[in-house]
């Protein structure tokens, strides 16, 4: 049976086997701009997932030309971006270094910003989610309610950051300065020593940051969505860690730090995610090209091991085409054909294996 056809008062009108040629292949195969007008980006199109056949594929058998609307959609993990740290720890200088309040970063709020964007291996908490309130009114006589459309909501936001603790408890450490600046335990005050230009207002103890979904492609153009949290603090550091079991070490203390937070979302919070996105142009990064920890030796044991073997080998048994004056120099025009650095070990290196082995 052909699944090609219309249906209006008179009832389905067959019109035969589907030409998928040309300018018909469009109705059938739907473009990323189709699927955003879908979502109200555009102000005028038609739905992807409404044909006159219908898109679906879950309906009356497959619909194989249309399979392009049905892919699944696959989300990687989200970018945090801190836009803002507590001013606290982006002060000014104060009147006597100069008198015009210039201001400058912190090591505590270089620290936040690179510890929020790059070292957390999970964050919840971040999810974008609306509920609609049920109002019930006018009961029925089967004990039902008669429940209409109230107030739409966003949830509040409660970012959770997870940390897998590091060497000298530096998390730990981070997060209990941030509290203990915004209130010291044994003054009910700041603890803070610095000088904050402005009141002691939100921005001067918290943090913004923005929440960017991207979609498979990485591309600025296509993020799933974008959301601003502002008012971010910590409300508490989680237990040290410190425990005694006889005979036994541990390793592994993950740090689950929950902050407060405001969401804003909306379609402008879309669009600064896609800058912000453009800005860091991590969808061009290449990490073929990704060099390892290191690219050559050590230069104090570079003429030792294989390199000491390799020189004399080259000493006492030099190639027929190569002058005297090349034995002493590995050659290293391979290396460099790579782009990568490599230092010739050196004439002095030479002549000192050369001294050693001459009696051989």
């Amino acid at each position: 049976m052909a699944f090609n056809g219309i249906y209006n008062d008179t009832g389905w009108t067959d019109l035969g086997a589907p030409n998928l040629t040309d300018n018909n292949t469009q109705s059938y195969m739907q473009t990323s701009k189709d699927i955003a007008w879908g979502v109200g980006v555009h102000p005028v199109g038609t739905y992807p997932i409404t044909q006159a056949i219908g898109n679906g594929q879950l309906g009356v058998g497959i619909k194989a030309p249309a399979l392009d609307v049905a892919t699944p959609l696959v989300l990687p993990p989200a970018v945090i971006v801190v836009l803002q740290i507590p001013a606290m720890y982006d002060i000014a200088a104060a009147p006597e270094q100069g008198g015009v309040a210039q201001p400058y970063l912190t090591a505590m709020g270089a620290a936040l910003k690179d510890m929020f964007e790059s070292h957390a291996k999970a964050v919840s908490g971040i999810d974008i989610d609306y509920s609609l309130e049920a109002v019930a009114d006018q009961p029925l006589h089967d004990g039902q309610n008669f429940q209409a459309p109230g107030k739409t909501k966003r949830a509040q936001q409660s970012p959770s950051f997870t940390f897998g603790e590091v060497t000298g408890n530096l998390y730990w450490n981070i997060i209990k300065k941030w509290i203990t600046d915004i209130n010291y335990p044994d003054t009910y005050a700041i603890g803070a020593n610095v000088h904050v230009s402005g009141g002691w207002t939100m921005s001067a103890y918290s943090m913004t940051i923005a929440v960017i979904q991207p979609d498979v492609t990485g591309r600025p153009d296509r993020i799933i969505d974008a959301s601003i949290i502002c008012n971010m603090f910590p409300q508490g550091t989680g237990g040290l860690g410190m425990e005694r079991n006889v005979g036994q070490m541990r390793a592994g203390n993950d740090r689950q730090i929950n902050f407060t937070g405001i969401v804003q979302h909306n379609a402008y919070t879309k669009e600064l995610g896609k800058l912000i996105m453009d800005k860091l142009s991590m969808h061009q990064l290449d990490f073929d090209w990704a060099p390892p920890q290191r690219d050559i030796w050590t230069k104090s044991i570079d003429t030792i091991g294989l390199a000491q073997d390799v020189i004399h080998r080259h000493n006492l048994y030099p190639r027929a085409e190569e002058s005297a004056a090349d034995h002493n120099t590995i050659d290293k025009t391979a290396y460099a054909s790579n782009g990568v650095p490599m230092e010739n070990i050196t004439q002095g290196a030479s002549a000192s294996l050369n001294n050693e082995y001459s009696g051989l």
